[in-house]
């Protein structure tokens, strides 16, 4: 019988204004909730979660932390990894590695980046909690279920009617959060920087690109 290691995942959220949960937020700062998350769909599918701790907005920091993180199976880092002043993920993971992907025709999570440094995949995840969260399933479970040895995932999926008339963006498919109630299923995604849209949520929909689906329309709803 062969056995595997458990796929070690280091985890680092990225901003100066992210801070630990439980300390007092100061104006312009917010709570690290990405880590939390990215941990649990990591246990999830078979890998051990480590915490190397949050990433400053500063080349040093950024080099420091992506070294360390080299020391485990796969790296993912959750913010900096648009196109802001202070996104200097790319430029750093760039120096050390080849970027296979930065940018992906979905909403949300548009930023996503995809790298190998040293053999080492990374992601770069969005910042904001739905978009990391729903782009956790769509690439890192995957990858990291194939680490593992794992067979591959059976989402779980419901049947629902849809209670409200639910718009989709032009140009990319978008993935939105929805709520069940007995065999409706209720749209709740406001904006993927809101914590509410994912808190409410059982589960998200697909919306094609340029379409919207009509209220009392069946849809596939895809359970957290």
């Amino acid at each position: 019988m062969k056995v595997y290691e458990k796929p070690r995942v280091a985890i680092m959220p990225s901003g100066e204004e992210v801070v630990p949960p439980g300390k007092e937020l100061k104006q312009g700062q917010l709570y690290d909730i990405n880590s939390y998350t990215l941990q649990s769909v990591v246990s999830e599918n078979g890998g051990i979660s480590v915490r190397p701790g949050i990433i400053g907005d500063n080349m040093e920091d950024i080099r420091a932390k992506v070294t360390e993180g080299l020391k485990n199976d796969i790296i993912v880092i959750s913010g900096g990894s648009s196109v802001g002043e202070k996104d200097l993920i790319a430029e750093v993971v760039e120096e050390r590695g080849n970027i296979l992907f930065h940018g992906v025709q979905i909403k949300p999570g548009k930023p996503t980046l995809f790298a190998v440094i040293e053999g080492v995949p990374l992601f770069g995840m969005p910042g904001h909690p739905t978009s990391s969260l729903v782009n956790s399933y769509l690439f890192l479970e995957p990858a990291l279920r194939k680490m593992a040895r794992l067979p591959e995932k059976k989402t779980r999926k419901v049947q629902a009617v849809l209670s409200e008339r639910a718009k989709g963006t032009e140009g990319r498919p978008q993935f939105t959060t929805v709520k069940l109630d007995g065999d409706k299923a209720i749209p709740v995604f406001t904006e993927s920087g809101a914590i509410m849209s994912i808190a409410r949520a059982d589960g998200y929909i697909r919306i094609e690109a340029d379409s919207a689906l009509e209220q009392g329309e069946q849809v596939t709803v895809t359970l957290f």
